[in-house]
């Protein structure tokens, strides 16, 4: 009866331990000429992606990984197969993930800052905006009157409200470089019904000024 129980077991589990699968969106950026294309890694094999740096990918479904790895294959000099990576992220083991890759150089070479996003109405939804923090100054804003501060690799999620019209509402965005805030940004964006919205904070080459990165995803 005891190994009866035990066979029972084990065939209830099966299904559950069989993989998974995950929808992947990808954006990578800035945009660089001639990027090339990127692997990822996935069990044994890979999977090349092109991401876009203007808008989110269409959806790439791949097994659950517990780490997302971009990167090529490479050959050894012993002949062993292996792979280079240029960057990795944890997932966040939902069934849908937005992957977001910032390039570290002028080529995929030279690395990405991987960042994993949850995705999916309850998480991001219509009529929201993400704002990622990848600089190293502190950012604050205001944006449809929602007042928010980001410390750097923080991120927020929020939903403005019209203030400046039907469909429009103001953004206000500021650093603090050292002691003292300064305006960044002052511009008025547009609200629309399926869309959201995607803004990202990070250094540039060269002095490392505060740059941003913005796209919307149409629902």
């Amino acid at each position: 009866m005891k190994t009866l129980a035990f066979l029972l077991l084990l065939t209830a589990s099966a299904p559950a331990q069989q993989a998974q699968q995950t929808d992947l969106r990808l954006l990578a950026f800035p945009r660089v000429k001639d990027a090339g294309p990127i692997e990822l890694q996935v069990g044994d094999s890979v999977v090349e992606v092109d991401p876009p740096s203007n808008r989110l990918s269409d959806p790439v479904s791949v097994p659950s990984q517990a780490t997302w790895r971009f990167g090529r294959r490479m050959q050894g000099a012993d002949g062993e197969r292996g792979f280079e990576t240029w960057g990795e992220a944890e997932s966040t083991g939902t069934g849908r993930q937005i992957l977001i890759l910032l390039r570290k150089g002028k080529r995929n070479e030279d690395g990405f800052h991987v960042v994993s996003l949850k995705d999916g109405p309850k998480h991001f939804g219509d009529g929201e905006i993400y704002f990622l923090n990848l600089a190293r100054q502190e950012i604050a804003g205001e944006v449809g009157g929602v007042k928010f501060g980001l410390k750097p690799a923080d991120e927020v999620v929020i939903k403005p409200k019209a203030d400046k019209g039907p469909e429009l509402c103001h953004a206000s965005l500021y650093i603090r470089p050292r002691e003292k805030w300064r305006p960044f940004f002052s511009s008025n964006w547009p609200l629309r019904e399926k869309t959201r919205g995607l803004v990202f904070l990070y250094n540039g080459a060269g002095k490392g000024r505060v740059r941003m990165h913005t796209i919307r995803d149409f629902l």
